[in-house]
């Protein structure tokens, strides 16, 4: 029968790691995007100057450019959310491994 001291419990800081940088890059190219929009819409500004085009160029931003923001804005979120709970398993999995060692330092002296 197992006595629970061999399992082994790892966090892989190298996979945190990762996906914060992949988010971090999505944030970047959200951003880009969101700008080039913005400018092809600044750019379509001039030959649109009529009741029409306002509401087509409204209705661009409304559906494009918020959308982009928002999005944006919650990688930015879950970003943030993945590097603080790094953190936190970080530190839970070197606790729990003080701990195991404990255990084990505590079994061997029984012998």
């Amino acid at each position: 029968m197992a006595d629970g001291t061999n399992i082994d419990m790892v966090i892989d800081e190298s996979a945190f790691e990762k996906a914060s940088g992949d988010l971090s890059d999505l944030a970047q190219r959200v951003d880009r995007l969101r700008n080039e929009v913005e400018e092809l819409l600044n750019g379509l500004r001039t030959g649109f100057d009529t009741p029409a085009g306002k509401a087509f160029l409204d209705s661009c931003e409304e559906r494009l450019l918020i959308p982009l923001t928002e999005q944006k804005e919650a990688i930015a979120h879950i970003t943030a959310a993945l590097e603080a709970s790094r953190g936190s398993y970080k530190k839970v999995f070197s606790e729990y491994q003080s701990f195991t060692d404990m255990v084990r330092s505590f079994g061997e002296d029984m012998k």
